[in-house]
């Protein structure tokens, strides 16, 4: 969305530092399940195959299946953790902008 608008309002714009800019989404996402799928093979863990299986092939996503999904991405070590604010940051997590105005 930062990009969107010092797209269209250029002059009143000094700079823009995005953080976390979402390319394609659902690549993304196909990555990220891929990916845990493939730890949870590693691991042999059944159950977690059997979720992400089921996940991956559901007709649409819910805010707890994405929820579930994140743990996972955290329980396999892709995911970021800050130490200091005991926060995590994966595949869901949120976009930071910083944008720089003129005046």
């Amino acid at each position: 969305m930062g990009i969107k608008i010092i797209h269209k309002y250029p002059d009143i714009f000094e700079g823009f530092i995005g953080v976390s800019q979402v390319v394609n989404d659902l690549e993304s996402e196909k990555i990220s399940y891929k990916y845990i799928l493939n730890k949870a093979k590693l691991k042999e863990n059944k159950y977690d195959i059997y979720v992400i299986n089921k996940i991956m092939n559901l007709s649409y996503r819910t805010i707890d299946t994405a929820r579930y999904i994140e743990k996972l991405i955290q329980k396999y070590g892709g995911s970021f953790f800050n130490k200091k604010h005991k926060f995590y940051t994966g595949h869901f997590s949120l976009v930071a902008n910083l944008i720089y105005l003129k005046f």
